[in-house]
């Protein structure tokens, strides 16, 4: 189905991150991205379980530390950071499409029951750079 939507690359979200992934992705295409929070899927009850227990595992801490050259957390809250730097997924996708293509595969995704979200998108600028947008994420 991605191959047919117009997917132009592709990198299963696991050790790094979201954030550690998407970074691999922009230094392969020389590029920057940026990353609207509130778009983010959030796997149920996974941001209030991290905010009321307070526990980031070592390697979440490791993967923000690493990057933390690389992105603009903007004013992001600390438990949306985690999020995105833990490197326990539920085995998602971060894929990259042309923008003319995603509303079909969207599409092919809801008819297949698959879910998917434009979380952002890439742009010109210094390779690397990851820009985050705060807004509050519609998955909690």
């Amino acid at each position: 189905m991605a191959i047919t939507a117009g997917i132009d690359a592709a990198t299963d979200v696991t050790g790094y991150g979201l954030v550690g992934h998407l970074r691999n992705m922009l230094v392969a295409s020389r590029c920057s991205a940026t990353i609207d929070l509130a778009k983010v899927p959030l796997l149920n009850g996974a941001r209030t379980l991290l905010s009321s227990h307070a526990l980031v595992p070592a390697s979440a801490e490791r993967n923000y530390f690493s990057l933390e050259s690389d992105v603009i957390w903007d004013t992001s809250p600390f438990d949306m950071r985690m999020l995105l730097c833990d490197p326990q997924t539920s085995g998602g996708l971060l894929l990259s499409a042309n923008p003319a293509e995603t509303t079909a595969f969207l599409n092919s995704c809801n008819a297949a029951q698959q879910t998917a979200a434009v979380i952002g998108h890439v742009t010109e600028g210094p390779p690397t750079k990851i820009a985050v947008e705060w807004g509050e994420p519609t998955g909690e």
